[in-house]
């Protein structure tokens, strides 16, 4: 597992292989429109805050929201595998899509 906390901000690309998680942890992170995440590992927001303006593009993964929350404002589709919330949020301007399991409370 690569951890980050207490918050950031910049660009770059985050890529979790097969079985590895990227968590973001407490605080605020701005990940700016230079971002990637991508790979086929997991995704995991705990406790804090992601907006993310770049491009996401995780195959195969787990998208995990527990008690922080995630908010997708880059251009296009945000295509999620598999999504998880646990006491979170996910928000954002982007169009989000969940092609497999989603599990999890979702309120109106």
């Amino acid at each position: 597992m690569l951890s980050f906390s207490y918050g950031g901000g910049g660009s770059g690309d985050f890529s979790a292989w097969s079985g590895a998680t990227v968590d973001l942890s407490g605080g605020t992170f701005n990940l700016d429109t230079g971002t990637r995440i991508s790979g086929a590992g997991n995704f995991e927001v705990d406790a804090g805050t992601v907006n993310l303006s770049g491009i996401y593009a995780v195959t195969n993964g787990l998208v995990t929201i527990n008690g922080g929350a995630l908010n997708f404002n880059g251009t296009g589709l945000a295509a999620v595998t598999n999504l998880s919330l646990s006491g979170g949020t996910l928000g954002g301007s982007n169009l989000v899509s969940v092609s497999a399991a989603m599990t999890g409370v979702v309120a109106p």
